[in-house]
């Protein structure tokens, strides 16, 4: 039965906003006609969204002596004010769109709720500052991780909000099998967590959907528990909808979890940018490196017999090195024999496009010889940037195929000090050749400019927002992006309730070893999504690149390319950007 105050005479902004697209989120029973909801199933799903968390929700609102809710992604406001009527002291609402908090406010006001109860604000979840906010008894997470590139991330968010409860709603894929995934024949991995990857629609077609774009991930029920163990919520339970519960519910095509925490969280966060893994191989080819390598590396130490006191030391010390430098009789000793064959691999396969790419820009540089470095963005051209550059290998290759600033970033500062002292033992510490400590998610592209070829070698399989690593490379590409990265072995679509056989793009999702156990990956409980090949042309073009090609390895390649187990794919801007 509706209230008084939803049936009584609305305000006439309330009643422009009732008569003005978009349509409407939920059913208010507010005027004469209420309303106008843009789908006649959305009344069912929110039934069973609230039957289903109303026992653990009145739970832990009565036992707080003066309960706190924070609504993510609160839409306007429906679920907020099912809180207050629960218990709930205050409630906090919190949406990107100005549209749905303005319709949040004129809806509580004319219910007659100050904002002292019940607070709106228009934000990203993703801005919330973790100083400004104490924790929440209660935290809801409705209908938002399926609609993001970084679910991960937004659900470490609400981790870091969370006193006690965090609420988590959303669109699940169907997918009961572990996706496949190793590095060539006789190496396999099975990951039970997965996401589908969904290019999202216009606002004009999805009005409750993210921006044109977006590429949105789509759990399955055992990544939503991943990710929140990976969160660190103490214990996540599916809610069964029961047997008159709502037919998507039933067929597990969305899923409602309680995340569970009873202590003050430390803050998330970002998603760490990190060097590649150790991709052992089957490969039993010597370990070498590439022929213009080879010749390169022996003309500059033809007369260097001893190296360094310093690179003596580095040498000697942990972790391993990822690449068999030489200098002299001494040879930096890496983690895994046959990681020579992947770098050669790589460097085979990339180099007459990356070469075509330089000179293409070098048509277009000014010949005035620049002192600038890399970094900055009035520096000379043809110029490069190589993302999680480790210890600088492929940046050499770089300067060497015609690049004549090179930028090298690496968030290890191990990496870093030895590209450093590699390239002073080479005789290239000179001022077009520049490493730089950083996430790569710290970078700012407005203030590096764009660089006429841009490497992402080894990277987006080993971060939790593959799709915003791309986002930066293709922020600050030109002409030309070069993307490696391991596979999964999926090729068919992962089922869902939309899909229509079109979306095949997926992602593995694993939990990063330790570094003790392998000292290139990323930290200690860090998540990685690994991308079937479909998912890294996807992420590419929702990125903003005109096109992407997957490379065809050589008769001779390291098997894990052979396979299909790894990928180097060329992304393009076709029309140079100044």
């Amino acid at each position: 039965m509706r209230s008084r105050a939803e049936t009584e005479e609305v305000s006439a902004e309330l009643r422009r906003e009732l008569e003005q697209p978009p349509l409407w989120m939920y059913p208010w029973g507010i005027g004469a006609a209420g309303a106008p909801i843009h789908s006649d199933a959305l009344p069912e799903i929110h039934a069973a969204r609230l039957a289903m968390m109303e026992a653990a929700v009145r739970e832990v609102l009565d036992a707080a002596e003066r309960p706190t809710v924070i609504d993510l992604a609160c839409n306007e406001g429906w679920f907020s004010h099912r809180l207050l009527e629960w218990g709930a002291e205050k409630v906090v609402g919190i949406d990107i769109r100005e549209v749905n908090v303005r319709r949040a406010k004129l809806i509580a006001e004319h219910l007659g709720i100050g904002e002292d109860r019940l607070e709106f604000r228009v934000g990203d979840v993703y801005d919330l500052d973790f100083a400004e906010h104490d924790t929440f008894d209660v935290v809801l997470l409705l209908g938002l991780i399926y609609h993001v590139e970084d679910p991960v991330r937004a659900v470490r968010i609400a981790r870091g909000l969370s006193g006690r409860l965090c609420v988590i709603e959303s669109q699940l894929t169907r997918q009961a099998a572990p996706v496949a995934w190793g590095r060539g024949p006789g190496h396999t991995e099975f990951a039970p967590a997965s996401f589908a990857a969904y290019p999202e629609p216009d606002a004009e077609v999805n009005p409750v959907a993210s921006e044109a774009g977006v590429l949105s991930l789509i759990p399955n029920a055992e990544a939503v528990r991943e990710m929140a163990r990976a969160a660190g919520f103490s214990a996540t339970e599916q809610v069964a909808p029961g047997p008159t519960g709502h037919s998507y519910y039933l067929a597990g095509d969305r899923g409602l979890f309680c995340a569970w925490t009873s202590e003050r969280p430390t803050p998330p966060v970002p998603s760490p940018a990190r060097p590649p893994a150790p991709p052992p191989t089957l490969s039993m080819r010597e370990p070498r490196l590439g022929l213009h390598t080879a010749i390169s590396l022996s003309r500059r130490i033809r007369s260097r017999r001893r190296v360094s006191s310093q690179l003596e030391d580095e040498l000697a010390a942990d972790p391993p090195w990822m690449y068999p430098w030489r200098f002299g009789a001494a040879t930096a000793p890496i983690h895994h024999e046959m990681l020579a064959s992947v770098h050669r691999t790589r460097a085979e396969m990339i180099e007459a496009p990356v070469r075509e790419a330089l000179a293409a820009a070098a048509t277009l540089s000014d010949p005035t010889p620049s002192t600038s470095p890399p970094s900055d963005p009035a520096s000379r051209r043809p110029r490069a940037i190589d993302l999680a550059c480790n210890e600088g290998w492929f940046s050499h290759r770089l300067l060497e195929w015609g690049a004549e600033s090179v930028l090298g970033v690496d968030i290890r500062e191990v990496n870093i000090r030895r590209a450093r002292l590699v390239a002073r033992e080479l005789g290239l510490d000179r001022p077009g050749l520049e490493f730089r400590q950083s996430d790569v998610f710290d970078l700012r592209p407005e203030q590096l400019g764009r660089f006429d070829v841009v490497f992402l070698l080894g990277l987006i399989y080993h971060v939790e927002d593959p799709a915003g690593t791309l986002r930066i490379a293709r922020a600050m590409t030109r002409s030309l992006c070069v993307i490696d990265t391991q596979l999964t072995r999926q090729v068919e679509p992962l089922p869902w309730t939309a899909q229509d056989g079109a979306e095949s793009g997926s992602f593995a999702l694993q939990i990063e070893k330790d570094s003790a156990v392998n000292p290139l990956a990323s930290s200690t409980g860090r998540m990685s999504l690994i991308p079937n090949r479909a998912a890294v042309e996807e992420m590419a073009i929702a990125a903003g690149f005109d096109e992407v090609e997957m490379l065809t390895p050589p008769p001779l390649a390291d098997i894990q390319y052979q396979a299909d187990d790894r990928g180097v794919f060329i992304a393009r801007v076709n029309s140079p950007e100044a």
